[in-house]
């Protein structure tokens, strides 16, 4: 590969008027090179596809990560070892880093209302008490006053 001031020294000459022969016996460069460098300035180099040892065990990996996205490398690396895999763990690391984006949890769409509108919270799940959740809630919503009231809770009454 050519450096970037013979580059711009080929479309210099090519602009002037030079045929393809003058400019290559100028630059020293064969005819190819410079019709190459006139048609692309920036070719790209070819990317050579090789296979690795990890390669017949990526459905596998797949399947693990599928049942649980963060799996780590030492668990998959012991699961394919039983499949036949000789590699070592840093090509599974290398491999994860780039397939983990995909099985993360899909994003949501957020929507806004006015403070004090509206209060959909389904924290029952996460704490084992929906009292304990809905307070907890109540208290971090942006719009949340503290509130004293006095008397039985209508909340235990609902139970």
């Amino acid at each position: 590969m050519i450096d970037r001031r013979t580059i711009f020294e080929i479309h210099r000459m090519a602009n002037e008027g030079s045929s393809v022969r003058k400019i290559a016996e100028n630059l020293q460069l064969s005819r190819k090179t410079v019709k190459k460098y006139l048609k692309d300035p920036n070719p790209k180099k070819p990317v050579i596809k090789r296979a690795n040892k990890l390669d017949s065990f990526k459905d596998e990996i797949k399947q693990l990560l599928e049942i649980d996205h963060s799996v780590s490398a030492v668990v998959i690396q012991q699961r394919i070892a039983e499949l036949g895999f000789d590699g070592e763990i840093t090509i599974i690391r290398n491999h994860l880093r780039k397939v983990r984006n995909t099985f993360k949890k899909k994003s949501f769409i957020r929507f806004e209302s006015l403070p004090g509108q509206q209060c959909q919270i389904d924290w029952g799940k996460v704490f084992d008490s929906t009292t304990v959740a809905t307070a907890i809630a109540d208290r971090l919503v942006h719009s949340s006053e503290v509130l004293i009231i006095g008397g039985p809770s209508y909340r235990r009454k609902q139970k």
